[in-house]
């Protein structure tokens, strides 16, 4: 196995609105409603790339336990020699999942501090994503 040319060059938490609903009724069981969004801006003289990853759970649905809006930002780079195709499917895939991971344990913190039960995102395929923005 060799090692990627891929590289994150840093990662940041850029935003996060949690509003926890203090009206919710635990009674049965709450829809999990959850919209990933990237937004992928290429830099026009340098192999690099921001990547941006906006997570919404719960987005207008006034039954659920909370409402909540992360963006988490990474800033990616590769080797020149890598073909374009290659650095679109990093991109758009690895970038992104890569971002997820790091919501993923933010999400479960935010909601076990909310004295909700802990929640554990499920796993996404951002290999048939069709909510990319690139520009």
């Amino acid at each position: 196995m060799k090692t990627s040319s891929f590289k994150i060059n840093s990662h940041r938490l850029k935003s996060t609105d949690f509003t926890l609903n203090t009206n919710f009724k635990s009674e049965g069981k709450v829809e999990l409603k959850i919209n990933v969004n990237k937004t992928i801006e290429r830099h026009a003289d340098k192999p690099m790339a921001e990547v941006s990853l906006t997570l919404s759970l719960f987005k207008d649905q006034p039954d659920a336990p909370f409402e909540c809006v992360i963006v988490y930002q990474g800033l990616f780079s590769w080797d020149k020699e890598v073909p374009t195709d290659k650095v679109k499917q990093y991109l758009k895939c690895n970038a992104a999942a890569l971002l997820y991971s790091y919501l993923r344990p933010l999400v479960t913190q935010l909601t076990t501090m909310s004295n909700l039960p802990a929640l554990t995102l499920p796993f996404m395929n951002f290999i048939e994503d069709e909510n990319d923005k690139e520009d």
